[in-house]
């Protein structure tokens, strides 16, 4: 069985979208779980053992810890005994220096069955507010924002295409400001004056945004 796997994340929205091309090469059924990890903690925090989620009944919400988690999916949904990982390693935070070990919870999760040779694409949304576009429509327009997007720096090579598209993950809106700024890095990473104005030259004047730039 073949899994590709897409990731799209809706510009200006707390929206992520995956979607799955499943492919089944063999002569005999095959079934194929998805089955989420979460924490629903402010980040650096790690769920304890006794953090409930409630799951609604047609899997559309999920609800922990004070937060709202909205999902939109096919396929079969499947309650499982809550499971609870600790002492996980986290690669990267060590490599930042953060508290590399933590603990995630998965309480569902998703089946899908192919028939023998049979392809099946699926998508799921998760969103921090009610889901309204399809995964086509989320996709698709993602897709003409960076068209748009890089036809506006004027760069013609593919590297430059790369970073310009690059760039505009990194341009974010200040709530407190009302005015865009640049965040440092993600996941946990804000904005400082002082690595906004290194980047403002890459992110946003070599890029064509000069309203962006005076913002």
């Amino acid at each position: 069985v073949e899994i590709k796997r897409e990731v799209v994340m809706k510009h200006e929205e707390n929206l992520l979208l995956i979607n799955y091309e499943l492919v089944n090469q063999s002569s005999k059924k095959a079934n194929v779980i998805l089955k989420p990890w979460m924490r629903f903690t402010p980040k650096g925090e790690m769920p304890n053992v006794h953090q409930e989620f409630l799951l609604s009944e047609n899997g559309d919400e999920i609800k922990s810890n004070g937060y709202t988690l909205y999902c939109k999916t096919d396929g079969k949904l499947v309650l499982d005994k809550k499971d609870f990982r600790e002492n996980l390693y986290f690669e990267d935070d060590a490599k930042d220096g953060k508290v590399s070990i933590g603990s995630m919870v998965s309480t569902y999760s998703h089946h899908h069955e192919l028939k023998p040779k049979e392809t099946k694409k699926v998508s799921i949304i998760y969103s921090m507010a009610p889901i309204k576009d399809s995964p086509e429509s989320i996709r698709d327009k993602e897709l003409t924002r960076f068209s748009d997007s890089v036809k506006k720096t004027g760069m013609k090579s593919d590297l430059g295409k790369r970073l310009a598209i690059a760039c505009d993950q990194f341009v974010v809106d200040r709530e407190s400001t009302g005015a865009k700024t640049i965040i440092a890095g993600y996941p946990f990473f804000g904005d400082w004056g002082r690595d906004t104005m290194i980047a403002a030259l890459g992110c946003t004047i070599a890029t064509g945004r000069q309203d962006d730039t005076k913002s």
